[in-house]
């Protein structure tokens, strides 16, 4: 969804100003999650993000020279989904999460226990990937730029520009999500490329809770980052 990549992005440039904190073991545990049984899995909705209940990636991301670790997952065919990016200043750990639904976006300091969120307008709808009509193309000025392979998944490359953010997106989509994405925010280029890929996967409930013990605040402002 180009809401929550908008996110992602943001993200990415603030952890830019501090140095990467990889922990390559983060991400053992998504080796290790079961599939979900085909006779569960259910009929994907025609209006789903993505064509998958469930998924877990794993992304590089460039950013100012500097690298993070991003970690995105998603449940409930991409309408609920959780990112979290890790980098650290001056000798501490900056740890950021979304958490997005149908109603709301959370942004979480997980270094803090503090966090906001904002409403979704009800009436907005986001583009889907899955199902871009002609309409959607034309008036959000997409175009296709070929295709390509990331993780052995042949993708479509989508190129558009998001007036609101000064947001130029170039992204590799295979069934919905994005497996690259190239993007430039006011000037600032973001790169993320999919290091690890695992769809219809049993993820605990609690990953998309926000964690007991938070201090949560609506966000009147138009950042979406929590200092």
């Amino acid at each position: 969804m180009t809401k929550n990549l908008i996110i992602i992005v943001l993200l990415c440039i603030f952890a830019s100003c501090g140095n990467p904190d990889y922990d390559h073991g983060k991400s053992d545990w998504i080796d290790t999650l079961d599939e979900i049984p085909q006779d569960e899995l259910g009929e994907v909705p025609d209006s789903a993000p993505y064509a998958f209940k469930t998924g877990v990636i794993e992304y590089e991301s460039s950013t100012l020279g500097m690298k993070q670790q991003v970690i995105t997952m998603f449940c409930n065919f991409g309408f609920t989904s959780r990112t979290e990016i890790i980098s650290r200043m001056l000798g501490q750990s900056i740890k950021q999460m979304t958490l997005v639904n149908d109603t709301a976006i959370f942004t979480l300091n997980l270094i803090d226990s503090i966090g906001s969120y904002i409403l979704l307008d009800s009436a907005e709808t986001e583009l889907n990937f899955r199902d871009l009509s002609k309409e959607d193309m034309e008036k959000n000025q997409i175009t296709k730029s070929g295709t390509d392979e990331i993780l052995e998944k042949n993708c479509t490359i989508y190129e558009l520009y998001i007036e609101e953010q000064d947001a130029q997106i170039k992204n590799w989509v295979w069934e919905g999500i994005t497996l690259k994405s190239v993007s430039r925010v006011g000037g600032i280029k973001v790169t993320m490329v999919a290091k690890k890929l695992r769809v219809n996967v049993n993820i605990p409930d609690e990953k998309f809770e926000v964690p007991e013990g938070f201090s949560i605040r609506k966000n009147e402002s138009d950042s979406l980052i929590v200092q």
